[in-house]
């Protein structure tokens, strides 16, 4: 992307989606003990899907860095999109014991998939820039 200053704040949310993303891949356990019952927080299957959560997240914030332009960071809008209404529905349907975990990650896709469209660089419309708009009456 050319300019640089309109893609600061896309590289600055993808900084902190990286963040989070290595936190739970490196380092799982604080969130595991955060959103589960003591008899869950050493179960294999949640520690793999925190890990798996956390390289998802990292990668798209790799991606996003890389490339933050209003096609890609639509797509990871709606890549957050879709994970949260997923993680709503194993909230509703799945067993009780992950209930809280679920609602956590739902209301973490769509603070992502929010501050992604929030970011995202925006082209001037076509109307008119007043600001180099020179008419001359004679």
């Amino acid at each position: 992307m050319a300019d640089t200053s309109s893609a600061a704040p896309a590289r600055w949310l993808a900084a902190g989606r990286a963040a989070t993303g290595l936190t739970l891949l490196l380092h799982p356990e604080p969130v595991l003990r955060a959103v589960l019952a003591p008899a869950d927080q050493h179960s294999v299957v949640a520690r793999r899907v925190v890990r798996i959560l956390g390289a998802r997240l990292f990668t798209q914030a790799a991606v996003e860095a890389a490339r933050p332009t209003r096609t890609v960071l639509n797509l990871g809008a709606a890549v957050d999109g879709i994970h949260a209404l997923t993680a709503l529905g194993l909230a509703c349907v799945g067993e009780r014991r992950w209930r809280r975990g679920a609602l956590l990650n739902t209301a973490t896709a769509v603070a992502f998939c929010a501050a992604t469209v929030k970011t995202e660089p925006h082209h001037r419309s076509a109307a008119i820039d007043h600001t180099t708009c020179h008419l001359e009456f004679t």
